[in-house]
């Protein structure tokens, strides 16, 4: 018997990713300054209301997924994410940020983005990855969906915040996204300082320098300390990956 083998693409197997309620908030804080009908949007998306109150509240990500993209489109703002989290910072991503932010290196911040990074979602892959002058800093979205822009630009957003917690103003030289080009997207990447981009790669990644990983931190101090149980209460109450 020939054993089946299962891909990224396997139509077998579907994958039930979740993320938590915080990397919605952005977008409902955003829509809630502008007036616009948060509520309805959100159940829309067949989201609980009570998601825009409890943060760390586990939720269907391709759930928040679209609820981004259906902002973008009634805001008409392809690029939505870029205005709601222009000023995003570890408050605003709670015991992960913070844990991030509380490093002391520049690469310590970057592992502990890795380390976490399944502990705020099962529907990314995020990693490091030794580079030939430093190291490159990789995710992928899974069952990601051509028209989840915005998921893509949420992503790169949180990785970019991570480097300029010890490089306020850096900009990856050369970036590979996974989505298809359009003018829309090139504008939206330059505004993240990313000039030279390559679109339809595998997986969304840049390289950081060997020279600037032992940077400390210096653009942001967290909020608040982080409690000696919250990275532990985090990491137990990771979404399991699962599939049906």
């Amino acid at each position: 018997m020939t054993p089946v083998q299962i891909t990224n693409n396997s139509t077998l197997m579907s994958h039930l990713g979740l993320s938590r309620a915080k990397h919605l908030v952005a977008v409902t804080r955003f829509l809630e300054q502008v007036g616009a009908p948060v509520q309805r949007l959100v159940e829309k998306v067949k989201l609980p209301v009570d998601c825009l109150t409890e943060p760390e509240m586990l939720l269907p990500t391709q759930c928040i997924r679209e609820f981004r993209e259906l902002a973008a489109r009634s805001m008409g703002l392809p690029n939505i994410i870029l205005d709601a989290t222009r000023n995003l910072n570890a408050k605003q991503l709670g015991p992960f940020g913070r844990s991030v932010a509380q490093t002391r290196t520049l690469y310590q911040s970057l592992a502990e983005y890795c380390a976490l990074g399944n502990a705020e979602s099962s529907s990314v892959v995020v990693a490091l990855k030794p580079g030939q002058n430093g190291v490159r800093f990789a995710h992928r979205l899974i069952d990601q969906k051509a028209n989840q822009w915005n998921s893509e630009l949420y992503m790169l957003r949180t990785m970019l915040w991570t480097v300029r917690l010890s490089s306020p103003t850096w900009s990856p030289e050369h970036l590979t996204v996974c989505f298809a080009s359009t003018p829309q997207r090139r504008a939206g990447l330059r505004s993240l300082g990313c000039e030279r981009v390559t679109f339809g790669a595998k997986q969304t990644e840049f390289s950081v320098p060997k020279s600037m990983l032992a940077l400390p931190l210096q653009s942001e101090q967290p909020p608040e300390p982080l409690r000696p149980n919250e990275r532990t209460q985090l990491v137990s109450t990771a979404p399991a990956v699962t599939f049906c």
